[in-house]
């Protein structure tokens, strides 16, 4: 997490829960997608890239904001008050740990 507002414990809770989320809503929709023969979480199960080619994805999360609640409870119908991430993604082959254009 890179973003200079982290400001004490629970700022770094939020980040780490983000990331989790992030991460497994990432693979649910790659998975629901059918576009790859086999999509694997390494935070569920170990994986090592066999003979077949292989796409890894590595990323980070730059910018995070939990919104305000006091915004979201009055005006949260418009979207005030909501929060937001930033991550910054690479597409990566496993085999050689090159970026994928």
């Amino acid at each position: 997490m890179t973003d200079p507002i982290i400001k004490d414990a629970g700022d770094r809770r939020l980040a780490s829960s983000m990331s989790a989320y992030f991460q497994s809503e990432l693979v649910r929709r790659l998975r629901e997608s059918g576009v790859f023969a086999r999509v694997v979480n390494l935070t569920e199960t170990p994986w090592q890239p066999g003979a077949e080619k292989a796409l890894r994805i590595e990323g980070a999360i730059t910018r995070l904001g939990e919104g305000s609640q006091a915004a979201r409870a009055f005006f949260g119908l418009y979207g005030a008050g909501k929060a937001r991430a930033r991550s910054d993604m690479r597409f990566v082959d496993a085999h050689t740990g090159q970026p994928v254009k």
